[in-house]
C-alpha cells in the first residue's frame, strides 16, 4: 500500500511540474522567441534557373510598445542572417496605435533581399492606411493592392500577386503571366479556396497567429474570420501549396502561446 502510495505522489508531483513548466513557456518563453520555420515547396513548373530560391516571409508584428521595437531589431537581425532573396511581408504593423514611425521604417529599411521586398496590408494596417503604406515604403517594401510583379533571376521569372481578400484573383492572371510559376500574397490564409483553383502554385499568409494554443490533432483553440478553414502550418492540395505563418507578435488580450512559436518562414523553392 505505501507503494502505491509514494506512485500516486510521484505521478501527482510530475504532472504539477509538467503544468507548471509549460504554463511557463507559454506566458513566459514562447511568446517572446523569434523562431525560423523552413519549408521546401517543390514544383515542377518553377523555372530550373530558381531552384533553390530563397523566399522569407514575416507577419503580424502587432507593435504596441518600446519593447516591441527593441525586439523588431532582433527579428531585422534573424532576417538578414538568413540571405533571402526575396523577402515578403504579410501585414498588420500596427496591434492598434501608430508608434515610433521613424523607427519602425528605418528599422524595416535594414531588412536585406537581393531581389526585392514586396507587402500586402491587414486588416488593422487599413485604419490607418496612409501612415502604414508610408512607413512601409521607406522601409523599402512595394506595397502590391491586387497587383501582379514580375521577379526576374537568372534571366528567367516568375509572377508575385499581391492580394487582398476581396480581390477576384481571375482579373490579374492574363496571357502574360499564365504560364508562369505564381506566388500569392495574401494576409488571410482562407482565401487560399480561391487561389488554390488558379493555377497558384504557392500562397503565404498569415493573420491567424496560428491559433496561439495549438493542440496536436485538435487543432488551435482560437481561431479568428479570415482563418477558420487554414490556420497552422502547411497545406499542400493538389498542385497547390498554402503556408501559414504564426506571426511574430502578441495582439492586446492574448498573453500565451503553446505549440505556436513566433516565426519567419524561409521557403526555398525547388524545381524537382
Amino acid at each position: 500500500m505505501k507503494k502505491l502510495h509514494y506512485l500516486k505522489v510521484i505521478v501527482i508531483l510530475l504532472l504539477i511540474a509538467v503544468i507548471g513548466v509549460t504554463a511557463y513557456l507559454s506566458f513566459y518563453r514562447t511568446p517572446y522567441a523569434i523562431s525560423l520555420s523552413k519549408h521546401e515547396v517543390v514544383h515542377t513548373d518553377l523555372p530550373e534557373a530558381f531552384n533553390n530560391f530563397k523566399v522569407g516571409y514575416f507577419s503580424d508584428l502587432d507593435l504596441k510598445d518600446n519593447d516591441d521595437i527593441t525586439r523588431l531589431k532582433k527579428i531585422v537581425e534573424k532576417i538578414n542572417a538568413q540571405n533571402f532573396d526575396l523577402v515578403l511581408f504579410g501585414g498588420d504593423i500596427y496591434d492598434a496605435q501608430i508608434i515610433s514611425q521613424d523607427d519602425v521604417s528605418q528599422l524595416l529599411n535594414q531588412i536585406t533581399a537581393k531581389y526585392g521586398k514586396f507587402a500586402v496590408l491587414g486588416e488593422k494596417d487599413y485604419t490607418s492606411v496612409n501612415d502604414t503604406k508610408n512607413i512601409l515604403q521607406l522601409g523599402g517594401f512595394e506595397v502590391l493592392s491586387n497587383e501582379a510583379r514580375s521577379i526576374y533571376y537568372n534571366n528567367s521569372s516568375i509572377t508575385l500577386f499581391g492580394l487582398e481578400s476581396a480581390d477576384n484573383l481571375g482579373t490579374l492572371i492574363n496571357a502574360n503571366n499564365s504560364g508562369n510559376y505564381k506566388i500569392a500574397l495574401v494576409h488571410q490564409p482562407d482565401f487560399f479556396t480561391n487561389t488554390v483553383g488558379k493555377d497558384i502554385e504557392l500562397q503565404l499568409s498569415g493573420h491567424s497567429h496560428g491559433g496561439y494554443i495549438y493542440l496536436p490533432f485538435l487543432g488551435p483553440l482560437i481561431t479568428v474570420d479570415g482563418a477558420k478553414a487554414y490556420n497552422h502550418g502547411r497545406y499542400d492540395v493538389g498542385a497547390s501549396t498554402l503556408i501559414v505563418s504564426n506571426g511574430l507578435g502578441m495582439e492586446s488580450g492574448q498573453s500565451a502561446r503553446l505549440f505556436c512559436t513566433p516565426d519567419i518562414l524561409q521557403v526555398t523553392l525547388k524545381n524537382k
